[in-house]
């Protein structure tokens, strides 16, 4: 027999295409699980001989679903790892998968040597003497206490101490920093100053919420999503070496609530083993924190941005996942761009609009019109599915000859002069808005002979057509009949089918989402919507729209 005989009759009893056999290796790949702490090179090599298995006895699966099998078999201390790979993705790659478990298990493999952080000239808690470990830091000024009063202070129970605690043992386990050597930030410009406890294994895959801290710093490149470089500060560490920040810039993080906020200003420091949130530079931005009962919890007004959890080191947590940026390439900047800063006086206009405007050398100190992710925006412009857009030209060939008009409201708060409602005008050939304000839906027909009045007399044109819904405040006998004399033909959408009425129903939509905006980035209450909406609706007219060819309703 010859040695090619011999593997093809071995092949036909154990790799038959039986369906014995083909069961076997099914639950062998889906019972596959990594443990705890495991060798993930190892579980992926293992992944990989079982996929060939399959695939010798003609058992294929498609790309994505081997990626999700292997994403399947991680440990649940994996979870903000599962999501950060899955976010804003329809497909994954099992290459993708398996590159980012083994950049993960570098990470993991990073130096074990605990490491601290201390403010220079300044000191947080007790000093250790050399005789003294660093893991018992705090334990001998309780340590007679405990010995006095019987029982645990962790569970409560009279029958054992806190040492022997399993409750208190679990936690201890799960602590994934202990305090350490001390090193201190320092800045050139500004002496920025950074307090921190930080040790090594799992260190780059938080965030601690820190008041000891100047600014936001990162260890890890990757998770900037935009980045420039920048040569000043250092950070001197527990062996008087010292490492450079090396650049500056922004990193997003999916918050509890699942909202996406972006850090501004963050420090990249290469060799620092936590990643530090500056509680004062929050406070200093107008937000509040508040800590009870082991949860601390960020605030602007009533809106909780950031929530973290107390943990066995007295350190909190930030509870959320970093996603991993986009910033390739180091951008060396010497002039600040102020694409942001316009983006705020337009009324958070749009990527396309500033860049119109650019074009055209309308905005000084503009260069990329780029614009990050803006947590304001996503708030003030979350919306319901879009209508269905005509694939016909039915726009009119001069003005005021269609008229759109929808009225919006009732506000859950009453605006400063009283209104809970506005009705608004919109000329269907410039697209330009009229805006007025009420307390009542029924003073739509005495605003509108208001706005006729004033339209005509200026423009010297008569309203042809006026296109609405079917509300009694459109369809009252002495609107109707006003019309009548006028000569104006009225259009209604079909009950229960605003799509009808889509170009009204879209600018007020624009309206209250350059309102929210507005008014949420300047920490103004709810009473001030009718001025933003007021603003916004001036700032509208005179912005490019994408209907006009990027021209303006003031400009055609």
């Amino acid at each position: 027999m010859t040695a090619q005989e011999a593997w093809e009759k071995l092949e036909n009893v154990y790799m038959g295409k039986t369906v014995s056999n083909k069961l076997f290796l099914k639950d062998e790949l889906f019972g596959l699980r990594l443990e705890e702490g495991g060798d993930i090179e190892d579980h992926v090599c293992r992944f990989q001989n079982c996929i060939a298995n399959l695939q010798k006895v003609e058992e294929t699966y498609k790309d994505d679903d081997m990626a999700i099998i292997l994403l399947r078999s991680l440990p649940s201390s994996f979870k903000h790892f599962r999501t950060t790979l899955m976010f804003g993705k329809k497909s994954l790659k099992l290459e993708d998968v398996i590159q980012a478990l083994q950049s993960y298990a570098k990470l993991d493999d990073i130096t074990e040597s605990f490491q601290g952080l201390y403010a220079k000239g300044k000191e947080r808690g007790r000093e250790n003497t050399k005789e003294e470990k660093i893991g018992n830091r705090g334990r001998s000024k309780s340590k007679k206490k405990k010995e006095k009063n019987e029982g645990c202070f962790e569970c409560g129970s009279a029958d054992h101490w806190k040492r022997n605690c399993k409750i208190w043992k679990e936690k201890k386990a799960k602590m994934e920093g202990s305090s350490g050597s001390a090193s201190a930030v320092t800045e050139h410009e500004s002496d920025g100053e950074l307090l921190s406890v930080t040790s090594g294994s799992k260190a780059f895959t938080n965030w601690i919420l820190d008041t000891g801290c100047t600014f936001y710093m990162c260890a890890v490149r990757e998770w900037f999503d935009t980045y420039k470089e920048v040569s000043s500060g250092e950070v001197l560490m527990g062996d008087d070496s010292s490492c450079p920040v090396r650049g500056i810039g922004t990193v997003r993080i999916r918050m509890f609530d699942g909202m996406i906020r972006a850090l501004g200003n963050v420090r990249y420091v290469p060799r620092l083993r936590k990643n530090l949130i500056s509680l004062g530079t929050l406070d200093e931005a107008g937000y509040e924190y508040k800590s009870k009962k082991g949860r601390l919890r960020v605030t602007k007004g009533s809106l909780v941005v950031m929530q973290g959890d107390l943990q066995p080191n007295k350190l909190y947590m930030l509870i959320g996942t970093t996603i991993v940026g986009g910033a390739a390439v180091s951008i060396n900047q010497s002039v600040e761009d102020k694409t942001e800063l316009w983006h705020h006086r337009l009324g958070h206009i749009s990527q396309k609009g500033l860049q119109e405007l650019h074009k055209q050398g309308l905005l000084e100190g503009v260069s990329s019109c780029k614009l990050d992710f803006y947590e304001y925006c996503v708030l003030g412009k979350q919306r319901k599915v879009s209508f269905a857009s005509s694939s016909v030209d039915n726009r009119s060939k001069e003005q005021l000859s269609y008229i759109h008009s929808d009225v919006w409201g009732p506000a859950l708060t009453k605006s400063n002069g009283g209104a809970r409602y506005f009705v608004t005008f919109m000329d269907d050939f410039s697209r330009k808005v009229w805006v007025y304000f009420m307390k009542q839906k029924s003073e739509v027909f005495a605003k509108f002979k208001e706005w006729k009045t004033e339209i005509e007399n200026q423009t010297g044109r008569k309203i042809k057509y006026l296109r609405s819904d079917n509300g009694c405040e459109y369809t009252s006998t002495e609107f109707t009949d006003y019309c009548k004399q006028e000569g104006i033909i009225r259009h209604f959408t079909v009950k229960k089918n605003p799509q009808q009425n889509v170009v009204a129903e879209r600018m007020n939509r624009t309206l209250m989402e350059r309102e929210r905006s507005m008014r949420f980035h300047a920490g103004l209450p709810d009473s001030f919507w009718a001025e933003a909406v007021n603003h916004a609706s001036y700032l509208i007219n005179r912005s490019p729209s994408t209907v006009l060819g990027f021209k303006s309703a003031e400009e055609v």
